[in-house]
């Protein structure tokens, strides 16, 4: 049945989906697709473009379906928080993801993305800094100073400084985001 169903997407997409690469910059397909052609990014890529991918994949790691378990984990056992806390705890989390995508938005205008990236880093670091602690009062401080890149949403910017470095080192932007 999955097989059935790959074979159907497979067909929509080959249908309705056009190519946006221009025939004159389209590479030849060999019909063999190397999985590790991705290392070439890492290998044959700039320094500065290899630095910013670091950066965003540390970045990454930040992300919400990373951390709930670890988190939830700690809130319950080191915090001590009851049902109800950590209900109100993930309910205030998860606004505050809306609320830090809109700031993020206004901060990469502000700051420019690279202004912004470093911002998000930053936070992160003081925002888990104060998570460490296992105290209620330092777990809701913390969260206020994660908005700016809580859900790993500094990857926003980081990750248009690597397509763009990337395409101006001849690499096409489907290509690259096939190895994020």
């Amino acid at each position: 049945a999955r097989a059935v169903l790959a074979g159907i997407h497979l067909a929509f997409n080959y249908l309705f989906f056009q190519e946006t690469l221009p025939v004159a910059e389209r590479r030849p397909f060999a019909g063999v697709v190397n999985p590790l052609r991705c290392f070439s990014v890492v290998l044959n890529m700039g320094a500065p473009l290899r630095k910013l991918m670091f950066i965003a994949m540390g970045q990454y790691c930040t992300e919400g379906k990373h951390l709930i378990g670890f988190r939830n984990l700690w809130l319950t056992t080191a915090c001590g928080m009851g049902m109800r806390q950590w209900s109100n705890f993930g309910m205030a989390y998860s606004l505050a993801m809306i609320g830090g995508g809109q700031l993020a938005a206004r901060c990469i205008q502000r700051f420019g993305r690279r202004g912004y990236t470093t911002l998000s880093n930053i936070t992160n670091m003081v925002g888990y800094a104060c998570w460490s602690q296992p105290r209620l009062v330092p777990m809701w401080l913390g969260l206020a100073i994660l908005l700016p890149g809580i859900n790993a949403v500094g990857t926003s910017a980081s990750k248009a400084m690597c397509v763009d470095l990337a395409t101006a080192q001849g690499m096409g932007k489907g290509e690259f985001a096939s190895c994020e």
